[in-house]
């Protein structure tokens, strides 16, 4: 097996089509929504692949422990989880990719998603969102885009504030 690797010099881009604010709302059905009416879908990979992921753990409940079969197995269920990671990473990086260079100030809320992962209601929900996920992959990329992420108070009542729907 042969490995090769490439170092290469890029300079950063930055976006002459910038809107100057936005306010990204983070969601569990929609895994974004901006206050200019952009609305990104939230894959929801755990709960697509949950039938198959419960038969694949299934069939490895039934094979001897430390066999050829029980490890052919359980590498079968590692690649299904690795899948559904793999698309909610995706979806992630395409909104964020998005967000960070068509905007010049970015608003976000500030979750606290440790307690949100607390309620066994929410927590599985919360962790298909990937909400710790987004933050961070938006503030490392509008640093490289050029924009700026501000945090919103996370006890303002900014739902409350206007009554009127905005878009």
């Amino acid at each position: 097996m042969w490995y090769i690797s490439f170092a290469f010099e890029q300079d950063e881009e930055n976006s002459q089509n910038q809107i100057p604010v936005v306010g990204v709302d983070l969601g569990i059905k929609e895994l974004a929504t901006l206050s200019t009416g952009v609305v990104f879908s939230n894959p929801k990979a755990t709960i697509k692949m949950k039938k198959k992921l419960r038969s694949q753990q299934c069939r490895l409940a039934r094979k001897l422990q430390g066999s050829k079969q029980y490890l052919k197995q359980k590498l079968r269920v590692a690649k299904t989880y690795k899948r559904a990671s793999d698309i909610r990473l995706d979806a992630t990086h395409k909104a964020t990719t998005i967000i960070s260079k068509n905007h010049a100030k970015i608003v976000i809320e500030n979750l606290k998603v440790s307690g949100m992962m607390a309620n066994h209601k929410l927590a599985g929900a919360v962790a298909d969102a990937n909400f710790y996920e987004f933050r961070r992959q938006l503030e490392y990329k509008a640093e490289k885009f050029g924009s700026e992420v501000v945090f919103a108070d996370r006890f303002y009542p900014s739902s409350k504030t206007c009554s009127k729907r905005m878009f």
